[in-house]
């Protein structure tokens, strides 16, 4: 009875922990109490059934309020995850090179490793693993030809974890530099730079793709982690022409593309993703609190 109620009392302690501390001696006692009435009416065999019906009861409990239990954030980085694994198996399929879908990727570890900081190197073994897996689940199926190489696709870990690693460190510095005016004022400028740097991007390379999804990226990034994206994320969008002017002005590039941010286009861009994603994560934060109320 004693080893039975001690297992009981552990698999107690993998429901949350706001459930443990309301209801968990309740539960301890409601099962003493169920395994002394099997024992009187059914002996050893009605204890043994006792304990199987309580640790079925006890699993549907774990499920639903671990359910329960998840929070918003949680609910999105799984969303993102699963979205960003459609999307990058998709485009590797119908894509002749690697550069589509190693953009999503190192796209979906920064903003995952933004997102949630701890568990950063997690979302990102996932995702490094994706690609991999899903061929080497094809190699075993005899759906398409085992190559020697294939294990060698594993090495989309790497890109993905210094990706991940990266959002994390930089919605953690922005969470900490704005404790300080001095800091803050350092994290301005270095908005301004990361705009400047995707200027020179979007400056060189054939396709503004590149600089587009840096721009939302970095905005989503501040707008997730920042109490005051607003400042952050114009300075981001004004360093992006600033860039561009820079390189003009040095005669790094002979012709201009067509293709091209100008003006107020990044700043435009920026800000509004900045925006929009902080205002759903104060109506997020304001439904947990209304929740937690209730």
């Amino acid at each position: 009875m004693n080893l039975l109620k001690a297992i009981y009392r552990f698999l107690l302690s993998a429901l949350p922990s706001d459930f443990v501390r309301k209801f968990g001696d309740e539960m301890e006692i409601t099962f003493g109490d169920m395994l002394r009435e099997a024992r009187v009416e059914g002996g050893t065999m009605g204890v043994a059934r006792a304990f199987c019906s309580a640790l079925l009861d006890l699993s549907g409990t774990l499920v639903r309020e671990h359910y329960v239990d998840m929070k918003a954030k949680a609910c999105i980085n799984l969303a993102f995850f699963i979205v960003s694994v459609a999307a990058v198996l998709v485009v590797n399929k119908s894509s002749t090179e690697v550069q589509a879908p190693f953009l999503i990727l190192i796209t979906s570890s920064f903003l995952l490793g933004a997102i949630n900081p701890k568990d950063s190197w997690k979302w990102a073994i996932l995702l490094g693993s994706a690609v991999p897996m899903y061929d080497l689940l094809l190699a075993c199926l005899h759906v398409i030809p085992y190559e020697r190489g294939l294990f060698g696709e594993f090495a989309t870990i790497i890109p993905t974890l210094i990706f991940g690693g990266a959002g994390a460190f930089g919605a953690s510095a922005i969470r900490i530099a704005e404790g300080t005016s001095e800091k803050s004022f350092a994290l301005l400028a270095a908005s301004f730079g990361g705009g400047i740097l995707v200027g020179f991007a979007d400056f060189t390379l054939i396709t503004p793709i590149p600089a587009i999804v840096g721009l939302v990226t970095c905005g989503i990034v501040i707008g997730s982690t920042s109490r005051r994206p607003a400042r952050l994320a114009v300075a981001l969008g004004t360093g992006v022409p600033v860039g561009i002017t820079l390189l003009m002005a040095a005669h790094m590039h002979p012709t201009r593309h067509h293709f091209v941010f100008v003006d107020a286009r990044s700043i435009v861009l920026c800000l509004a993703t900045a925006m929009l994603v902080c205002t759903m994560r104060k109506s997020l934060a304001r439904t947990e609190m209304d929740r937690d109320l209730a």
